[in-house]
Parts: structure tokens; C-alpha cells; sequence
């Protein structure tokens, strides 16, 4: 990653830290940007941004669109696209209409699995 080279270590330890989180659980692992950011002691700037760009595109990390009502997650989806203007949510048994508000931006990290060799 060598467009960041003011941050290389701090990318080098990010990267480390999701692999090896990758590797020591069973369940996929959510993190928002603000975590991320304090994770990678980054400024949550347009630098850290392209970074998780790259770690999507690498197949690291996962980016997807949580649409959170009542605290809780009601929908995920690929892109901003694809939320679509409403959702029923079987917990309060209502169509909730989607705002900015409710809508996160969040990242998956799956589980690795060691191969065999």
C-alpha cells in the first residue's frame, strides 16, 4: 500500500490485526469506521477511507449498509442502492421508512480457515 506511506506502519499493524482476528473466531466480526479508526490509531481522514477501500477489494473486509431501527439491525445490504425506501421490522411490527439517520456503514471480517497442506 505504498500510496500511504506516512501511515505504513499503522496500516501494517491494521492488516495484521484483522488477519489475525480473522483467525481467532468462528463468527464474522463487525467493526464500524470509528472502530477502525481507533484500531489503526488513524484519523478517521479520506486516507483511511482509501485504505478500507483497498482491504474491501482485497477481499479482506466486507462493506456493506445496516439500516439500525430501535437499536438494532433490520437490514443489511451491499450498497446504498440497495436500501430500499422501507422495511417491515417483525420486532415492532412496523414499516419503518428509511432516513440518513438510520442507516451505518459497516465492515465484516470472516473467519479464515487453515488449509491442510
Amino acid at each position: 500500500m505504498s500510496e500511504f506511506p506516512a501511515q505504513k506502519g499503522a496500516i501494517a499493524e491494521l492488516v495484521s490485526y484483522f488477519e489475525t482476528a480473522a483467525k481467532g473466531s468462528a463468527r464474522p466480526k463487525l467493526y464500524d469506521f470509528n472502530r477502525i479508526s481507533a484500531i489503526a490509531n488513524l484519523p478517521p481522514d479520506r486516507h483511511l477511507v482509501l485504505l478500507l477501500h483497498r482491504l474491501v477489494q482485497s477481499g479482506l473486509l466486507e462493506q456493506f449498509i445496516r439500516v439500525e431501527y430501535n437499536f438494532a439491525g433490520i437490514g443489511d445490504f451491499p450498497t446504498i442502492e440497495d436500501v430500499p425506501d422501507e422495511i417491515y421490522d417483525a420486532r415492532s411490527n412496523a414499516t419503518v421508512v428509511i432516513t440518513p439517520d438510520k442507516l451505518r456503514l459497516y465492515y465484516r471480517l470472516y473467519p479464515r480457515v487453515a488449509h491442510a497442506s
